[in-house]
């Protein structure tokens, strides 16, 4: 069980690595190579944090298996969930989740368990000048998170309830049976109760 491989390390060989970064562009052995010191490969369980708000980025993560949200708290102390991460997706760059190099996301698994490719940021950030496959990762996984934090926003300003559960079934299909359902309704900017009603509604 994961439950009792907590924190559990160990290395990735640079096949792994290739494969971790095909989701969004192919990488050469030659660089995978030179990520070798700065990767691994770690189990996470449930409410296991990356990363918490206030933290200095020492890292850049890829899940491998699992689900993992990002939230923020309100000016109350609320959570908010902003995104969520699933197999094969990398976390949002430092650029898009911190000041500074100071996190202001919180990064949390809410799977029953993970398996999540872990980067050294320093040694990430150093290969990748002068390197055009890591760049064009990097640009690549930037344009992707733009893009469904842009779709997000217009959901949130023009859709009805139903049409947000629904962007939400197509952006990530089946998620909607593997998390707790109060992460999704503040996703999608409702209460727990209007998605509960919202889903049992025939279109």
């Amino acid at each position: 069980m994961i439950s009792n491989k907590k924190s559990f390390t160990r290395k990735l060989d640079p096949e792994e690595i290739q494969n971790a970064f095909a989701y969004y562009y192919p990488i050469t052995e030659s660089t995978s190579l030179q990520l070798t010191n700065a990767s691994l490969l770690r189990w996470y369980c449930r409410e296991e944090y990356l990363e918490k708000q206030g933290q200095t980025i020492e890292k850049q993560f890829i899940i491998k298996k699992g689900v993992v949200r990002g939230y923020l708290l309100d000016s109350e102390g609320n959570e908010v969930t902003i995104s969520f991460y699933t197999s094969g997706m990398a976390v949002t760059p430092t650029l898009m989740r911190s000041v500074d190099f100071v996190s202001f996301v919180n990064l949390q698994v809410i799977s029953q368990e993970a398996e999540i490719y872990v980067f050294s940021n320093h040694i990430m950030d150093e290969t990748m000048k002068g390197n055009g496959e890591l760049m064009e990762f990097g640009f690549k996984v930037m344009m992707a998170d733009s893009f469904l934090r842009a779709q997000r926003e217009r959901m949130l300003l023009t859709y009805s309830g139903l049409e947000r559960i629904d962007w939400f079934r197509r952006v990530f299909p089946g998620l909607e049976n593997e998390i707790p359902h109060y992460y999704i309704a503040s996703f999608l900017g409702l209460t727990p109760t209007s998605l509960s009603r919202l889903r049992g509604t025939k279109k």
